[in-house]
């Protein structure tokens, strides 16, 4: 899943901005940095806006990465202030954009939907995501961060009555932990 020309393809064209395009892609940048050190410092309300701002450079420029990440922290605060609908949508936004781009941010994007949807009281589509982190942090060779997402997952699959889905995700969670 990581290993595509996607992301080559974005990089080579940042080469083709203006000086001016290239100005407001480092004021984007300074904007998510801004937004990172404020939420560090519980300033939520500024990283908010700094990570607004961000977006909105990036947009514009067509800049992907620069907006998964903004989507991706937006979303983080908007799962911290319990605006899971928000939340939803900022995360489905940078999952896809990330996956597009073959990039493994993909997955904490995916990992938060599971957790969001699970709190709306969606299991399938908290299973759906979680499932789908699985399967690219398998790809991207990133087992050891799994680990407690198949125990998750073996939890949500016993609720919504899959015991087959829930034993298969226990037995993987068993031969991670032996090392096998």
């Amino acid at each position: 899943m990581f290993s595509s020309d996607s992301f080559s393809r974005y990089a080579a064209a940042w080469r083709g901005w203006s000086a001016e395009e290239r100005a407001g892609f480092r004021q984007g940048r300074d904007a998510f940095l801004r937004g990172r050190e404020a939420q560090k410092e519980k300033r939520y309300d500024e990283a908010r806006e700094a990570y607004a701002a961000a977006l909105a450079a990036a947009e514009p420029l067509g800049d992907l990465i620069g907006v998964a990440q903004a989507e991706q922290a937006l979303g983080d605060l908007a799962v911290g202030a319990g605006r899971l609908e928000e939340a939803v949508q900022r995360h489905e936004r940078a999952r896809d954009i990330f996956a597009a781009l073959r990039h493994q941010a993909m997955l904490r994007s995916c990992r938060a939907l599971g957790f969001v949807h699970e709190k709306l009281g969606d299991l399938a589509a908290a299973r759906i995501n979680l499932e789908r982190m699985l399967e690219a942090a398998r790809e991207a060779r990133h087992d050891s961060d799994t680990l407690a997402v198949r125990a998750t997952l073996a939890r949500l699959c016993r609720e919504l009555g899959d015991e087959e889905a829930a034993e298969g995700y226990e037995r993987e969670e068993e031969e991670t932990e032996k090392g096998e």
